[in-house]
């Protein structure tokens, strides 16, 4: 029996496929009966539909999963019939001073981040009313599942992992088999614990301002009684603990299993974390398999693509034999 089961997700955010172009040359490096969970936000779709199915499926290979991610988008909330909402967005400026910094940025760059403040990307799904949720994801999950008439779209990761109480009551609803939107408060906050809020820096050294709060606040050791992070059900089952690099998947609701994105995205988490976290894993002894959940994002920068891969291949080479890559719909 394997030790370790690795589930490699990628997180497609609905804006943009020219950077696909990576994730099909990196996945021509790997073994392709690796197969992969991929969150897929259906954005792409409101537009040259046929077109950017064809694109994306150019990417997904037989016994690969499909998920739904959802961002809040302009676009697709309103093809959902929601007003949209671009309030507690973890991309508008909070200063002039990280306007300035913005105009700093590389112009590609800088056009993504400010066209994000506009695009609902980073407004977090909890800020919108729980009827208006189940329009959202209802309608995000037919759209997808008209794409993909192959595949069934048992799980769900929220936009930006921020998945409230009242987001994790429609995901229940909506018969999602499991939620895979948590995540260690640890990949945001180096030193993170019950006492130190750490210090607000990922693996890289980056911070991530506004965004690290949130997600501090809706996976952290304190419990959110009221607002658009109210975690309740969440600390109902960890109490004063939290989220960590090796959390394992549990019943979150009585017809809900939530499966935590422990390992993060390579964006924020670095092939070292994910080595040292795998070699401790793998020390520890267990009656049954560990899972460990990695992953990158499409439209993110091609390094940090690399960085997944790379472990991946390091996992080949030297663990062939103690893993197991699974999908999340095989759990």
């Amino acid at each position: 029996m394997p030790k370790i089961q690795i589930n490699f997700s990628i997180d497609w955010e609905g804006e943009s496929l020219f950077e696909l172009k990576d994730l099909i040359k990196f996945r021509r490096k790997l073994r392709y009966e690796i197969p992969i969970t991929h969150f897929i936000c259906p954005a792409y779709y409101l537009i040259d539909r046929q077109e950017n199915a064809k694109r994306t499926m150019s990417a997904i290979f037989t016994g690969d999963e499909i998920g739904l991610h959802f961002h809040a988008l302009k676009p697709l909330v309103k093809s959902a019939g929601v007003e949209f909402r671009w309030d507690e967005n973890f991309y508008r400026p909070l200063s002039s001073w990280l306007v300035v910094l913005l105009n700093k940025l590389p112009v590609n760059l800088r056009n993504y981040v400010f066209s994000s403040i506009v695009s609902g990307r980073g407004v977090p799904l909890g800020v919108y009313t729980q009827s208006e949720i189940k329009k959202l994801l209802l309608f995000s999950k037919e759209l997808l599942q008209n794409i993909f008439e192959n595949h069934t779209i048992s799980g769900v990761r929220v936009g930006g992992w921020l998945a409230s109480d009242r987001v994790l009551r429609v995901i229940e609803q909506l018969d999602f088999k499991y939620d895979a939107s948590s995540v260690p408060p640890e990949i945001f906050s180096q030193g993170y614990s019950i006492t130190n809020i750490g210090n607000k820096q990922d693996d890289y050294f980056d911070e991530n301002g506004i965004f690290t709060d949130y997600i501090l606040k809706i996976w952290g050791a304190k419990e959110i009684p009221i607002g658009f992070l109210k975690n309740t059900i969440y600390k109902k089952i960890f109490g004063e603990k939290f989220l960590t690099y090796k959390s394992q998947p549990f019943s979150i609701l009585p017809q809900l299993t939530e499966i935590p994105n422990n390992l993060g995205l390579s964006d924020f988490v670095s092939e070292a974390t994910m080595r040292q976290t795998f070699d401790e894993m793998l020390a520890q002894a267990s009656e049954t398999p560990q899972l460990m959940s990695i992953g990158c994002h499409v439209e993110g920068e091609e390094e940090s693509k690399l960085a997944v891969f790379r472990f991946i291949e390091y996992i080949q080479k030297e663990h062939s034999d103690r893993v197991e890559f699974i999908t999340l719909d095989s759990l």
